[in-house]
């Protein structure tokens, strides 16, 4: 697939997370080496403009993989990456032209009518002369590649923004489908948090009508109970309101219904084990942002050099092969027109227009090189904080963890002295709190860690987490 396809963006979104669009040249390349494409692609609803109350068609249970197989070929940020591609691309092609031989035709035509001696002698001459004319700049110290050299940096960063709207489209779809996953999973643990309060209701009723517990205890459960309701509602509403994100992030319609997986229950943690150093290095091969910055000093280069063989001289071969023809009363007469030349431009005044062009461009270069500077040092800092992201989520995950079975624990002790009369029904609902919020705290830090892996494999350049056999 080249570059100059005309629907490239949408095939390279089909198949990027397969293949990394690696065949490319010169366009695009991406890396993909946790994904696997859908077989079968996602349908996308038609939008007219206006938001319809009728939910959408629901799009069946889609991976990950399928979510960003789709916001890849319908995003636009991407397409308009791709074609700024497609520009550089064309650029370096009109920069090698200046390598070769200029060749053109010409065919000029001429009337010339003329009088003389007051118009005594009258002379009309029409004549014909086709010819075709070969020049070429032999000699011109290096400014033709380094114009070359140029071109091809600017498509190299074209490439690399490219890769960086990848990228962010990638990450975008990462985090809203790793939220929804969460507030899903938040959802469920609230709804179990109210059969438990419910659970409690129904005993102190019991006990009421037994005659062991006051109307106090059962009005006490009921106001938890329908606290622990709002709180369902509210994580469903929040569950919601993160599907819709995710929808819009893949490119469907808010309303549109799409089946999920649920959060995993079981995290290997050791899959984010590297160090902090081996994500710094990666980072400084991997993320497009800093590429970018070194070719932009590549092409700072080859305009300093450019801009010094403007003051050099250059040499200009040249050649003309033609014919001129006459037409006269008795037929035509022609003759013949070849000239071969050779010439050498110097410039020696410009008004130190030259000398200050290759100033700039030396400056140029200078800025250049401590904007790399700059981003390398950005980066570090990101790559750093999202590493310790995503190891006070590793940390928080098995905190969370061991809260829950604690406060498991205790909840089911309260019950059970409460049901056996030992306990009172405050005890019972303040220890089924704590094991609600134990429960909210360890999926938020479940969701979190997922999320802190997506960051840290989008700042250290990558579209995912890779396999350990392939750092």
């Amino acid at each position: 697939m080249g570059l100059g396809g005309v629907r490239g963006p949408a095939r390279c979104g089909a198949l990027v997370l397969a293949a990394g669009c690696a065949s490319l040249r010169p366009g695009p390349t991406v890396d993909a080496a946790m994904f696997v494409a859908p077989s079968v692609p996602l349908p996308v609803p038609a939008f007219s403009g206006e938001l319809s109350a009728t939910p959408a068609v629901p799009v069946g249970r889609q991976p990950l993989a399928a979510l960003v197989d789709l916001a890849l070929r319908s995003n636009p940020q991407t397409r308009t990456a791709w074609l700024e591609a497609r520009i550089a691309a064309a650029a370096v092609v009109q920069a090698q032209g200046a390598r070769w031989p200029q060749l053109d035709a010409e065919l000029p035509i001429a009337v010339q009518r003329q009088s003389m001696l007051g118009g005594r002698f009258l002379v009309e001459q029409a004549s014909l002369a086709p010819a075709v004319t070969l020049s070429w700049l032999a000699l011109d110290f290096g400014g033709r590649s380094a114009a070359v050299e140029q071109a091809r940096a600017a498509l190299a960063q074209a490439n690399l923004v490219h890769n960086g709207a990848v990228q962010d489209v990638v990450f975008v779809v990462e985090q809203s489908y790793f939220a929804t996953l969460g507030a899903r999973a938040l959802a469920s643990a609230q709804a179990v948090a109210v059969d438990e309060v419910q659970r409690a209701l129904d005993a102190a009723e019991e006990r009421r009508r037994a005659g062991v517990a006051t109307v106090a205890d059962v009005l006490q459960a009921k106001t938890a109970l329908a606290q622990a309701q709002f709180s369902l509602q509210t994580t469903r509403g929040e569950a919601a309101r993160r599907q819709g994100a995710l929808a819009a992030a893949a490119g469907l319609r808010a309303d549109t219904a799409i089946e999920l997986d649920e959060l995993p229950v079981e995290v290997d943690v050791s899959a984010a084990s590297r160090t902090a150093g081996e994500a710094l290095d990666q980072a400084a091969r991997r993320r497009p942002d800093l590429a970018r910055a070194r070719q932009e000093v590549q092409r700072a280069q080859a305009a300093v050099r450019v801009a010094r063989s403007a003051r050099l001289p250059s040499l200009v071969l040249s050649g003309t092969v033609g014919e001129n023809f006459y037409p006269k009363s008795d037929g035509v007469s022609f003759g013949e027109n070849l000239a071969a030349g050779a010439s050498i431009r110097v410039p020696l005044f410009r008004g130190g227009a030259l000398a200050a062009a290759l100033e700039a461009a030396r400056d140029r270069e200078e800025a250049a090189r401590a904007q790399l500077a700059s981003a390398e040092l950005l980066a570090s800092l990101r790559v750093w904080d999202a590493w310790q992201g995503l190891r006070t989520a590793s940390q928080q995950m098995e905190t969370a963890r061991a809260l829950v079975q604690s406060a498991q624990q205790s909840a089911e002790a309260a019950e059970g002295r409460y049901r056996s009369g030992l306990g009172s029904v405050l005890d019972l609902l303040t220890a089924q709190a704590a094991l609600a919020g134990a429960r909210a705290q360890e999926v938020q830090a479940r969701a979190s860690w997922f999320q802190s892996l997506a960051v840290l494999a989008h700042e250290t350049g990558a579209l995912g987490p890779e396999p350990e056999g392939e750092r």
